[in-house]
């Protein structure tokens, strides 16, 4: 009987059109599926491109999206600090797919509940994206953010209220006073300032937000309403109502 034959080894047009399929798939199927093709794609790629090659390397990544938002964001989180580590030693630690990777890292630590390490991560990735990137460059401002929000979750408001203060300037210089992630800094900076007690504030800020977020969103959007009823029971709480 004649040797069993080898597949053949994909091209590159094969490896673009099973990155393309697994993109699709993520549409059509999902992302637990999508993710399944993406570590094909990977092992593909790492054994043809070779693994420090940028292509492997993005699909890794997109290996670990794919989990993420199949809700496996712990080992998500495991697979993006690989992917983090390897980029930085591939590529460089600026490099904006190395950062990429660990804000992703830090974002699914955050998502399984560790919020104090996701925190201290969310820190280094913003101080290095400054440095890399610019202090106003908007990647900058989301990790800024995704700091200040973890510190809350963690328990710290009032620091995490003023870190927020400070972004939502920031977001309002950069991006201006109407852009939605201005708005959600203001949100986020009066939801710690509640919860750390400062009642008063917090309506006041809920107040203010609600009338902007009125006129930009509208009267009946969600987050209009919803920092409508933040102002009322924070007035409510400060004997106010």
């Amino acid at each position: 009987t004649p040797p069993p034959t080898t597949p053949p080894t994909p091209t590159q047009e094969d490896l673009i059109h099973q990155h393309q399929q697994a993109q699709q798939t993520n549409h059509t199927t999902g992302p637990r599926e999508a993710a399944r093709l993406m570590a094909e794609l990977a092992a593909d790629r790492a054994r043809i491109l070779g693994p420090d090659h940028p292509d492997t390397l993005h699909s890794r990544h997109q290996h670990a999206w794919n989990l993420e938002h199949a809700g496996e964001c712990v080992e998500a989180a495991r697979l993006f600090a690989e992917v983090a580590a390897d980029r930085a030693r591939a590529l460089g630690a600026d490099h904006p797919d190395t950062l990429r990777s660990r804000y992703s890292h830090a974002w699914n630590l955050a998502a399984a509940g560790e919020r104090v390490e996701a925190a201290r991560l969310f820190a280094e990735v913003a101080a290095d994206r400054a440095r890399a990137l610019g202090a106003d460059h908007p990647d900058t401002l989301r990790s800024r953010y995704r700091h200040a929000w973890n510190l809350g979750q963690a328990g710290e408001h009032a620091e995490a209220a003023r870190l927020l203060a400070e972004v939502a300037a920031d977001r309002a210089r950069v991006l201006g006073a109407d852009d939605p992630e201005t708005l959600r800094s203001r949100s986020g900076h009066a939801q710690n300032l509640e919860k750390a007690g400062e009642r008063a504030e917090a309506a006041r800020l809920f107040a203010e937000l609600a009338a902007d977020r009125a006129r930009v969103l509208g009267a009946d959007h969600p987050d209009t309403l919803w920092s409508r009823h933040s102002h009322a029971w924070n007035l409510g709480q400060a004997g106010e109502g």
